[in-house]
């Protein structure tokens, strides 16, 4: 088994990808480190695994044309139906149907110049997230087969594929028990804190999942993003602070709604991103889809008046 760290630092949109050996069948597991990162293990991938469909762990598929792709049964659909991703990232909450249509329309001509290797054409305008590389159509031709929650070897390598929602609705994280290693994808530990701006994101599943994972017989736990190797202890440690950030946001949102501000006005805030980022749509996608989240968090609590 390989860790393949992303360059730089495996900082988003890249992400720490993992080889599996076998002997019989090989696997990466969510190719995002980087094509140079993957170059070594060129010709030698049997399946494409993926534990969910988000850009920073899916960009690489497409450099193993002809190998199977493999994602979480929640999340199958996702490839080559794009439709589903942008119901699941919020295009279509927010865009609405028109946003998810010119979305694909976008992709399909910049995927299409990307694939056959012609220059020209214009790139829309993204400047803080992967919202039009070409690779999210490259990396999403093959229909995805799907993979159980469970039990799910890779040749002689035990795996369990552990349902982590929260991040997404069908987040798998893989579970090696034999080398006592878990791969926690994006429940990363990082000082950003966890996301769940998707339409399909959930922060009380998110920290659910997240402290499940501690329940597992692991010495070690490899997150997705920048942290690399944890020891689980440091791992049970972190994750606290990590999962606090979300009652962070609850705080910040309640004291900016407390003095009589609008959801608008708290938008304006940026309650993850910070607005002056809001010039990437998606990053205001994902700022107005997680304040909407956390309104409605408050108000269930009781703390928040409708």
């Amino acid at each position: 088994m390989s860790v393949i760290f992303g360059e730089p630092s495996s900082v988003f949109p890249n992400c720490t990808s993992l080889y599996v050996d076998g002997l019989t069948e090989r696997a990466v597991i969510d190719p995002g480190a980087g094509l140079e990162a993957l170059k070594a293990f060129a010709g030698r991938v049997d399946l494409v695994v993926n534990t969910h469909y988000h850009f920073d762990h899916i960009w690489g598929n497409h450099f193993f044309r002809g190998s199977p792709v493999l994602l979480n049964e929640v999340e199958k659909n996702c490839f080559p139906d794009l439709e589903e991703v942008g119901s699941r990232l919020g295009i279509r909450e927010v865009y609405g149907d028109e946003g998810v249509k010119d979305w694909i329309d976008k992709l399909a001509r910049t995927g299409g110049v990307a694939a056959s290797r012609r220059g020209g054409g214009v790139t829309p305008r993204a400047p803080h997230s992967p919202a039009y590389r070409p690779e999210w159509w490259l990396s999403t031709r093959t229909p995805a087969r799907s993979y159980p929650y469970g039990e799910f070897n890779v040749g002689s390598v035990r795996a369990v594929m552990v349902h982590t929602p929260g991040h997404t609705a069908g987040l798998a994280c893989p579970f090696f028990p034999d080398e006592g290693l878990v791969y926690t994808a994006d429940i990363d530990l990082t000082r950003f804190g966890p996301w769940y701006a998707g339409t399909d994101g959930d922060m009380d599943a998110f920290a659910v999942s997240a402290r499940a994972l501690l329940a597992l017989d692991a010495d070690w736990y490899l997150t997705g993003h920048q942290e690399g190797l944890v020891r689980k202890a440091d791992f049970a440690q972190r994750l606290e602070d990590y999962l606090g950030v979300i009652g962070e946001r609850d705080r910040r949102a309640l004291e900016v709604l407390g003095n009589g501000a609008s959801e608008e006005e708290l938008l304006r805030e940026g309650l993850l991103y910070g607005s002056r980022y809001h010039a990437d749509p998606w990053i205001y996608m994902w700022d107005l889809v997680a304040t909407r989240k956390h309104i409605e968090r408050l108000r269930q609590k009781g703390v928040l008046q409708t």
